[in-house]
C-alpha cells in the first residue's frame, strides 16, 4: 500500500495512535497469524486473547480529543474498520457526529454491534444504509456488514430500515 503523502494525498495525515471512546494509553494486541491484524487489549476484539502473539504500547485517543488537539472543523468522511472495536470508536466520537457531521462507513461485525452502531447513529441524526454484508468466516449465523451512515440535514433522530 502506497503511503498517502507518495501517493499526493496532502489532505490526508497519518498517526501512530490507537482510536477508542476515551484517550491515554493502551496494549496493543496483535495477531499471530500473520493477517497483519490487531486490537486494543482494553476493547477487545478478535485477539483479546492467548492468540495475540505481540504486545506493545500505544497512545490511545478519543477522535473527539483528536479533533480538539488538531484544531480541526471539518470532518468529511471517516471510515471505521478496528476489528470489533467499532462501537468504541463512534462513541468516542460523539461530538464530531453532533457537529461535524461526517459521513461513516464502517465494517460492523454481528447482529449486537450493528443494532447498537444502528441506534447509536441515528440518535445523532443520521441515515444508516448497508453497503454490504457477508458470512464471518467459521461462523453458522455471524456476519461483516459495511455500513453507511449519512447525516440527514435536520441532524434529528430518525429510524430506517434495517
Amino acid at each position: 500500500m502506497t503511503h498517502p503523502k507518495r501517493a499526493g494525498w496532502r489532505h490526508v495525515t497519518v498517526e501512530a495512535l490507537a482510536v477508542s471512546d476515551r484517550s491515554g494509553d493502551g496494549v496493543m494486541l496483535f495477531s499471530k497469524t500473520g493477517d497483519k491484524l490487531a486490537c486494543l487489549q482494553e476493547v477487545g476484539g478478535y485477539y483479546a486473547d492467548a492468540s495475540a502473539t505481540r504486545r506493545c504500547q500505544v497512545p490511545v485517543v478519543s477522535l473527539d480529543d483528536y479533533v480538539d488537539a488538531a484544531g480541526l472543523s471539518r470532518m468529511d468522511l471517516i471510515k471505521i474498520d478496528v476489528q470489533g472495536a467499532e462501537l468504541f470508536v463512534l462513541r468516542g466520537m460523539s461530538r464530531a457526529l453532533r457537529q461535524l457531521r461526517p459521513i461513516v462507513i464502517a465494517e460492523i461485525t454481528g447482529e449486537e454491534m450493528f443494532h447498537q452502531a444502528h441506534e447509536l447513529l441515528s440518535a445523532y441524526g443520521y441515515r444508516i444504509s448497508c453497503l454490504e454484508q457477508f458470512p464471518v468466516p467459521g461462523t453458522a449465523d455471524q456476519r461483516y456488514r459495511n455500513i453507511l451512515g449519512i447525516p440527514t440535514p435536520e441532524g434529528t433522530r430518525i429510524t430506517t430500515d434495517r
